[in-house]
């Protein structure tokens, strides 16, 4: 992947963009990444690209509920039914 920037002009222009995927000739998915990704870099006031934190690094959360607010339920007062069918395609037109 090859980006171009001239940060003379503000805004930044776009010169020049390739990269080696299918749609790289026009503006592919990993080119507008890496150009988000520069923005939020700026937008935080980052000089270099931060290091990515391993899961090593962080605490252990494995203990800690995931589904906070979902609360057991007797299966009596469950309603299970059949989903609704969606529209085909053809019958929308």
């Amino acid at each position: 992947m090859k980006v171009t920037l001239d940060s003379a002009e503000v805004p930044v222009v776009l010169n020049y963009m390739s990269c080696s995927c299918s749609a790289g000739k026009a503006l592919c998915n990993h080119i507008v990444a890496l150009l988000f990704q520069s923005a939020h870099y700026v937008t935080m006031g980052f000089k270099t690209v931060p290091l990515p934190l391993s899961c090593t690094s962080e605490l252990q959360t494995w203990h800690s509920p995931r589904t906070q607010g979902i609360a057991p339920e007797a299966t009596n007062d469950m309603a299970v039914c059949k989903p609704a069918a969606k529209k085909k395609v053809s019958e929308l037109w």
